[in-house]
Formats: structure tokens, C-alpha cells, sequence
């Protein structure tokens, strides 16, 4: 048997992607080599038998050299068509992994839209009006002290309590402290109510509470002391500082005050704004422009205003002119300004002092006014005087 009938049937079987000529051109080159080595044996042996041996030992057994040189060659294409089953493998494993995992997050949320719409459902159904109060219903208890959890009961003291706590009406329920301190309220349904808590003085503590059933619940409101009582009230002069060029012009300055804000734990004590009109003469009126007189009214101005003693910021203010005031037209804007809470004018209204206050506004608020002074006509009526019991 000659080399190349030796080799030729030592390949595997045929390859797809094998090129043509491959198996050809291996099996020529292994022959040429073993009939090379096995000449040179010849000449040195004169035995063909010793020859053939010597080659065999020197180079291996010629099917399984030629296996590997057909391997090398293809190893590339092999290797890549074994990493595309695995990735294929791979991809078809988190597919269908992705399938299930879906499947199953539907079946659960289905689960949990189901559950929820029969709590819904249940929510929704009124009570039977036979009913005995169970153990669904709650009871809460409103509990005022001054500064701190452990300080002083506040006695007497009206709690509201705002919400639907019988059935789906909108009610208002209100309780005194006790001695205590106590107001309490129940039993009533769960949800979700505002507690209201307002003074003499007429602060205001809003709370919004969320009620479970079943429970005893109870809410601590911490009061500043300063809130207690209604202040002393003292006398507070006001005058607007026009610029020199404005004075003698009808203008008036709408000011809009806030009293100060009291904020204890998670507490916050609001008073309500309120308006005035000042003149630079020093006049003032109660209310906002709309309140101001017409032409020709008997009302007389104020010279002070009665103010809860206590400190007071300027929230914002208005410039008006007065000199197209008639029975048809109200005073027109002609400039204003607003503060940021950190950056307002603060006032105090103090016992036994002197109150008067300065409203002082910014330079480009009398800019402004300036402009729109310019575009209005002056009126040779005199603005007639308002009565002292506007606004009270």
C-alpha cells in the first residue's frame, strides 16, 4: 500500500465548510516527506523492510499525522461552529427563563389586582345600619401641653376634628380639653381626618392624621406659651417715607402683615395676613383697596391702629394713587414689591413704647411709581374723609 492509499483513508468523515483540495494537498505533502525519509533509509539500510520501519518510528504512525495536520487546519472553523451551538444553547435557556419569569410576574400581580379590588369592593360597601360598633372603629384622644410632651396640660381649649366619622358625610366634630389636657373623640371610623386647634389670639395648628381601626390613638400638640392668651393690644402709629419729589402727590402704600409664626416639633402655630393702608401722612385704613372711600364719603381715616402686641413682618406692600379717585374708579396700582421671608421688614408692636413704624420701600418700587404717576390725570376734587368705623 502506498503512502498517499495509507493516508487518504485516515481523514474523518466529509466537513461541510471544509475547503476543496484540502485533503489532497495534505496527504501529497505527508507522502512526499515519508517517501523523502524513506529513500534516505534505503540508501543507509539496502532493506526496504528496515527503511519502511525507520520512517514509521521516526515520523509515527502516518493516519494519525494526518488526522492532526487535517484538525489544525480546521480547527478555526470547528471551534466557531461549537461556540455558536453553546451560544445558541445559552440564548434558547434565558429565553425561555424570560418566558417563565414573566409568566409567573403576570399570575402574581393578577393575584395581587385581584386581592386589591375585592378590599375595594369591600371598602366601599356602607355599613349595615344595625350594626354594633366592632372592633373596626377608633378612638382618638388630642392631647395639648405647653413647650414640650411632658409640659403643662392646656385646659379648655376647643379641638376640632374634621372628616367623615359616621358615615361618607362631611362632619366636623369638636371636644374641650379636659383637665388633662384631653380631647377625645370616638368611637369613630378610620381614615384620614384633620385636626384643628385655634386660640384666642387666632392661631391656628393644622395636623392631618390617618386613623387604623381597632386602636386607641393618640396626638400630642405642643403650644407655645406666647399663643395662650390674647396679647396686650397697643397703639401703633404708621407712616409711608415718600421720596421728597412725591410728596404732596395722593398716594397711599397697601401693606399686607404677618404676624410671626411659632413652630414646636412638628407643630407649626399660623396667624392669618392681614392688609392696611397707609398714607405718608400718616392715615390709616382697615382692608384692602376695594374697602378705600370714593370721592365725597364721610369716612374718616385712622391716625392708629389697635395691634395685638408682638413682632410683625412686612410680606409684601402696594403703591397707590388716589388722584383719579371717583365714584367709578377705584385706586389704581402703580408699583408694588414682595420679600422673601428671610429678607422682610420686621415691626414690633411693644407695651409701653413707642410704635411708630417707617414703611420704607425699595428705590425701584418709587421708580416705578414715578412712571406710572406720569400716565395718570390729577384730580382737582379733594379725596373726601372716611368714618372710624370702616373695617371694625
Amino acid at each position: 500500500m502506498s503512502w498517499v492509499e495509507r493516508i487518504a483513508g485516515a481523514f474523518p468523515d466529509g466537513y461541510g465548510e471544509e475547503p476543496p483540495g484540502l485533503r489532497r494537498d495534505i496527504a501529497d505533502e505527508l507522502a512526499d516527506h515519508l517517501e523523502c525519509a524513506y529513500r534516505r533509509e534505503l540508501l543507509r539500510t539496502r532493506d526496504e523492510a528496515a527503511a519502511r520501519r525507520a520512517v514509521l518510528a521516526k515520523f509515527g504512525d502516518p493516519a494519525a499525522v494526518a488526522r492532526k495536520l487535517w484538525f489544525e487546519a480546521m480547527k478555526e472553523q470547528v471551534m466557531g461552529q461549537r461556540m455558536m451551538i453553546v451560544l445558541m444553547a445559552v440564548l434558547t435557556v434565558a429565553v425561555l427563563g424570560g418566558l417563565v419569569l414573566g409568566y409567573l410576574g403576570f399570575q402574581q400581580m393578577q393575584r395581587q389586582n385581584e386581592a386589591f379590588l375585592a378590599r375595594l369592593e369591600a371598602m366601599g360597601q356602607p355599613p349595615a345600619a344595625s350594626a354594633a360598633p366592632g372592633t373596626d372603629l377608633v378612638r382618638l384622644k388630642v392631647r395639648l401641653v405647653e413647650e414640650t410632651p411632658d409640659g403643662k396640660p392646656v385646659v379648655g381649649w376647643t379641638v376640632k376634628l374634621e372628616g367623615k366619622p359616621f358615615t361618607e358625610q362631611e362632619e366636623t366634630l369638636e371636644e374641650q380639653t379636659d383637665a388633662e389636657g384631653i380631647a377625645g373623640f370616638g368611637p369613630i371610623r378610620p381614615g384620614r381626618y384633620n385636626v384643628v386647634v385655634a386660640t384666642a389670639s387666632r392661631y391656628v395648628c393644622f395636623r392631618e392624621i390617618l386613623l387604623y381601626g381597632g386602636i386607641v390613638r393618640e396626638e400630642t400638640i405642643l403650644c407655645p406659651p406666647e399663643i395662650r392668651d390674647e396679647p396686650e393690644k397697643v397703639e401703633v402709629s404708621m407712616k409711608l417715607q415718600a421720596p421728597e419729589d412725591l410728596r404732596g402727590r395722593e398716594l397711599w402704600a397697601e401693606c399686607r402683615f404677618r404676624p410671626p409664626e411659632f413652630k414646636m416639633g412638628e407643630c407649626l402655630w399660623t396667624h392669618h395676613e392681614f392688609n392696611l393702608l397707609v398714607s405718608p401722612e400718616g392715615h390709616i385704613y382697615r382692608g384692602q383697596r376695594h374697602n378705600f372711600p370714593v370721592r365725597g364719603s364721610r369716612r374718616e381715616p385712622e391716625e392708629t391702629w389697635s395691634a395685638p402686641a408682638g413682632s410683625y413682618c412686612l410680606v409684601a406692600a402696594t403703591v397707590l394713587s388716589t388722584e383719579a379717585n371717583t365714584a367709578q374708579v377705584s385706586p389704581r396700582q402703580i408699583a408694588s414689591c414682595s420679600y422673601k421671608q428671610e429678607s422682610s421688614p420686621r415691626f414690633e408692636a411693644l407695651p409701653n413704647g413707642q410704635n411708630a413704624w417707617a414703611i420704607v420701600l425699595p428705590d425701584e418700587v418709587w421708580a416705578k411709581a414715578r412712571e406710572g404717576l406720569s400716565q395718570l390725570p390729577r384730580s382737582p376734587v379733594p379725596i373726601g374723609p372716611m368714618p372710624a368705623t370702616m373695617g371694625k
